[in-house]
């Protein structure tokens, strides 16, 4: 009865923290769509105004204008759902035309004939596949709805969006943009966002001009009406011109997307808040503080060893009071243990990128919490008070530790 009691404590704490995750990741992709939203709508009215004097009077009507901003929006989160759902830090493989041919093949027969189920491996990489054909479908239609919005709900404009949408998918499936880039440095957030405004509108106006040109075959086959030439210059003025805004705006998603990714960085921004607004220190005595300056320090251990640098704790020669020999980190170590093997390593740059975001984060917290920790330092209660009971998830806590006062000292590098 004891051992069935600790089984089902065990599956409701892993249940708990199954939820609190979902949540933690619900919030984070809300506040992703909110910030979305603000610069979509910046961008929508400046769209509009720019447009207004090549759009008929009728589209230029409120409820018109009412119509279009809902249509835009609803395309944008259509778009931003997908990509949320297709991103990841690091390349999935999918499984191939063949390899979906005769899954469905053996679908039928375990349907019918009650054979063996798909392997975990395949399922996995067909759930990869499904979110890239999702994904595709969403630009489509995210693009079709963006289009007829900007051209003042011109049909014939939105259906060269839907083509618009598929190039737009292709490129960014078959390129691989949609693993997350780690950046050399961190820098703030709204830094890190101005730095890549540039990089979206050079990338938005590239793209755009590559849809134009693919999109120019579908007018020939959809559409039989005879305009006039200067009605035909307008019209692919506002094509041009409302694609060039929805890709800057689908680029600046997936910008903002790779800014609200770094978890490191989310969990030290709460951490510093925690010292300005929680003023009974409940996030301290709860132990949430110390729990996560042990996570990054762990996770930085382990990003410097895979770099190849030796973060093992040397005993030194030096005897303070009380005849005690303290074990030290040779300075020398952390600069000079790095093999060249290890710097010519496939992933020797992002761990380089990683060890940097996290090394930023904790000195974020120790920069607003170093008169606390020093403190603590001086009274010898460092280890109480700011690392977590329990094995570390990476190194020992001795070694823990150290790293704190190495950062509390200004001197981790």
């Amino acid at each position: 009865m004891i051992g069935r009691l600790g089984a089902d404590g065990g599956v409701q704490h892993t249940k708990t923290k199954t939820d609190t995750e979902s949540l933690v990741m619900k919030h984070r992709f809300l506040g992703f769509l909110i910030w979305q939203s603000l610069q979509s709508t910046l961008v929508f009215f400046l769209s509009i105004t720019l447009l207004s004097p090549f759009l008929s009077s009728s589209s230029s009507s409120i409820t018109s204008l009412f119509l279009s901003f809902i249509f835009f929006h609803l395309s944008l989160i259509l778009f931003s759902s997908s990509l949320f759902l297709v991103s990841s830090p690091q390349p999935l493989p999918g499984v191939s035309l063949s390899e979906l041919f005769f899954g469905l093949l053996k679908l039928i027969f375990v349907f019918y004939g009650g054979g063996q189920p798909f392997p975990p491996d395949f399922r996995r990489r067909l759930r990869v596949t499904s979110g890239f054909l999702v994904f595709v479908a969403s630009s489509s239609v995210s693009a079709f709805l963006s289009l007829l919005s900007l051209s003042g709900l011109e049909l014939g404009l939105g259906l060269r969006g839907f083509a618009l949408g598929l190039v737009y998918a292709s490129h960014y499936l078959f390129t691989n943009r949609w693993v997350l880039d780690f950046p050399i440095l961190q820098r703030p957030l709204f830094f890190s966002y101005k730095m890549g405004i540039r990089k979206a509108v050079v990338k938005a106006v590239s793209l755009s001009s590559a849809g134009y040109l693919v999109s120019l075959v579908l007018p020939i086959f959809v559409s039989d009406r005879k305009m006039a030439m200067r009605a035909l210059v307008v019209e692919q003025i506002v094509f041009y011109f409302a694609s060039c805004v929805v890709f800057l705006c689908w680029e600046l998603n997936r910008h903002l997307l790779q800014v609200c990714a770094w978890s490191a960085r989310i969990a030290s921004s709460l951490t510093i808040r925690s010292h300005k607004e929680d003023r009974l220190g409940v996030a301290q005595l709860s132990g949430c503080n110390a729990a996560t300056i042990t996570t990054l320090l762990a996770c930085l251990l382990a990003v410097e060893t895979l770099m190849g640098k030796k973060t093992h704790l040397q005993p030194s020669n030096t005897q303070y009071p009380a005849n005690i020999k303290w074990a030290a980190l040779s300075p020398t170590t952390a600069t000079l243990g790095i093999t060249s093997n290890k710097k010519d390593g496939p992933h020797y740059l992002k761990a380089y990128s990683m060890a940097d975001i996290l090394r930023t984060s904790i000195y974020q917290i120790v920069s607003n919490f170093h008169h606390e920790m020093d403190t603590s330092s001086k009274s010898g209660l460092l280890e109480k008070d700011w690392i977590s009971n329990g094995k570390p998830l990476y190194g020992s806590r001795e070694l823990i530790v150290h790293k704190l006062k190495m950062f509390l000292e200004y001197q981790a590098n």
